[in-house]
């Protein structure tokens, strides 16, 4: 595997905003975290480039305050539930050793099948982040007893929690190292140590680059919501920027997906990129992924939307427009070449699921319309960006 792991990804956050230090961490070290145990160097240094934005010094008083405040609370050992996670269940990347290099991938077809479980008799409701979603999700999983979820830009784990439910085996990534923590917890607390996996870090198409995110709080639920940012970026004092490294998810998977879940805030196009061999092999069933053009274009680069779509459908993939609930307005909704299928059919998710041609032609989107789809979702961007849920079907 081309990725490697060192101590300059335990990194500090400090913002002004919420008066406080948050540690953040990278793949492989969630134990050393939540005890308090880190590089004082790394941190230090860490500490400056956050603080200031730059890697350049600028004075303040309050630097050396603050680098005090923040060593001495390191060095106290109070933990975060976290530390309760098993000594023996494989935390990050199957807690494989740093500097880890292998020709092959982590979760085979073998090792994939050694993971499913029971599925839980006492069903609980789910909400939060991506609970809109989960009458759908759980029809598709129902396609195949077993089968492999994957969910990529797992948050704070609502559709993961759902197929762990199921007993389906579940690999995780996700970025932003708050939610990455409630990911292990929801393991902890579940008991899903047999079924589920956890990787934090950013899927891409290249493995091993350091990335940063820029954190979007929604103040009324506490989600969080990390847009990656480009070099060119620029920050405002109270914006938080955490760091993680990319993976590539054909290094991370070499097993049949019935599921592949992909909502990453504009670089879903690039997570795809970094999956070629699964699509070219025809390992995934059914893709289920965000799709903001306007987004996806600032990160992913001008041409990303079109070739993603143009990607898909090369691999022999229906696409449709699933969900069109949030962020885009009645106007461009009526524009659509396609209908939006949940917003018009109360069983969608079981057509979609028995693949009722005939129910769901309605909902597809043609590829000579790809370009006017396109061309829609950005003139009604102007104002903020648009976005739908597509699901892409495998033939």
């Amino acid at each position: 595997m081309s990725f490697v792991i060192d101590e300059r990804l335990t990194t500090l956050a400090y913002t002004k905003h919420e008066n406080e230090v948050e540690m953040l961490y990278g793949m492989y070290r969630p134990r050393d975290w939540a005890c308090g145990s880190l590089n004082f160097s790394a941190t230090f240094k860490t500490v400056r480039r956050v603080y200031y934005g730059s890697h350049r010094w600028k004075s303040s008083v309050l630097l050396v305050p603050l680098v005090f405040i923040t060593l001495m609370s390191l060095s106290r050992r109070t933990c975060h539930p976290v530390h309760n996670v098993s000594s023996n269940y494989p935390i990050g990347v199957d807690n494989a050793p740093r500097g880890a290099v292998s020709s092959v991938a982590l979760f085979d077809n073998e090792y994939v099948k050694g993971m499913r479980a029971e599925q839980v008799t006492t069903r609980r409701s789910l909400s939060g982040p991506g609970a809109e979603h989960v009458e759908l999700f759980e029809a598709l999983l129902s396609t195949e007893k077993g089968g492999l979820y994957v969910d990529i830009g797992a948050n704070e784990g609502v559709l993961l929690t759902l197929a762990a439910m199921l007993g389906h085996p579940t690999i995780g990534v996700e970025a932003i190292s708050q939610n990455y923590l409630k990911l292990l917890n929801i393991i902890n607390e579940n008991g899903y140590k047999k079924n589920v996996r956890v990787i934090h870090a950013a899927a891409s198409d290249v493995a091993g680059k350091v990335v940063g995110f820029k954190e979007n709080m929604n103040p009324e639920s506490s989600q969080r919501n990390g847009q990656q940012v480009s070099s060119a970026a620029t920050f405002d004092s109270d914006e938080i920027l955490q760091y993680t490294t990319t993976v590539v998810l054909d290094d991370l998977v070499d097993a049949n997906i019935t599921l592949l879940k992909v909502d990453v805030e504009g670089t879903e196009f690039l997570a795809l990129m970094g999956a070629k061999r699964l699509f070219r092999q025809r390992n995934v069933r059914h893709v289920h992924f965000e799709f903001s053009p306007s987004n996806m274009q600032s990160l992913s680069g001008k041409h990303s939307p079109l070739q993603l779509l143009t990607f898909l459908h090369n691999h022999d993939y229906s696409i449709y427009i699933e969900d069109c609930s949030h962020d885009i307005s009645a106007a461009a909704i009526s524009e659509l070449p396609a209908k939006c299928a949940k917003q018009n059919d109360a069983n969608y998710a079981v057509k979609f699921r028995n693949r009722e041609r005939s129910s769901i032609e309605s909902y597809k989107l043609q590829v000579g319309d790809f370009s006017v789809f396109l061309e829609i979702m950005l003139k009604h961007s102007s104002n903020g960006s648009m976005l739908v849920n597509l699901l892409a079907i495998l033939h």
